[in-house]
């Protein structure tokens, strides 16, 4: 497909601003389960799916998870740190590609946290499907590295990670600048 200037996925002709008409999640996890040994790399294509997509209303916020915090992995946009929630121990990922701030529908259920389940809401995903989902934890507080933050959580599906951070967040910080 190279030598004919094909796409590697479709098919199709392929140019730097070309994108796939088949939109599937590919995504390749790295497997560490501690031992020195060497890591076993796993390649899946899935879909996700949260809830009844039929049910989203046209009305309801529609909110945005990167592709990258749907699988857990790390780009350059993200960001992981360890934090706590009720003094628990969690995976809290920065994402410049999410719009909102997202808690894992796990670590809700491990902590007994209030969802406020009155808000429905959309939540399109990095491989252009659409979730419908429904709840938030709101004034959520979490430890992160010494730093008291107070968040409204969407409660979805996001991954390897326990909470996301995304742009809503992020906007409070003011500029930020990475070098």
């Amino acid at each position: 497909r190279k030598e004919k200037g094909l796409c590697y996925r479709c098919g199709e002709p392929y140019k730097p601003s070309h994108r796939c008409n088949n939109k599937s999640l590919r995504v390749a996890f790295l497997v560490d389960d501690g031992d020195e040994q060497p890591v076993e790399l796993l390649e899946h294509e899935f879909c996700v799916q949260v809830g009844n997509t039929d049910a989203i209303s046209h009305e309801c916020n529609i909110l945005e998870l990167s592709l990258f915090s749907t699988g857990g992995i790390t780009q350059p946009q993200t960001m992981k740190l360890r934090g706590k929630v009720m003094g628990k121990d969690m995976v809290v990922m920065i994402d410049s590609g999410a719009s909102h701030n997202f808690v894992s529908r796990k670590l809700v259920e491990r902590l007994g946290l209030k969802v406020d389940e009155m808000l429905e809401f959309g939540v399109y995903l990095g491989d252009g499907g659409r979730v419908s989902c429904q709840g938030v934890c709101r004034k959520l507080q979490v430890d992160l590295q010494q730093c008291i933050l107070q968040i409204d959580g969407h409660v979805v599906e996001p991954g390897r990670v326990d909470l996301i951070l995304g742009v809503v967040w992020l906007r409070t910080l003011g500029e930020v600048v990475v070098n």
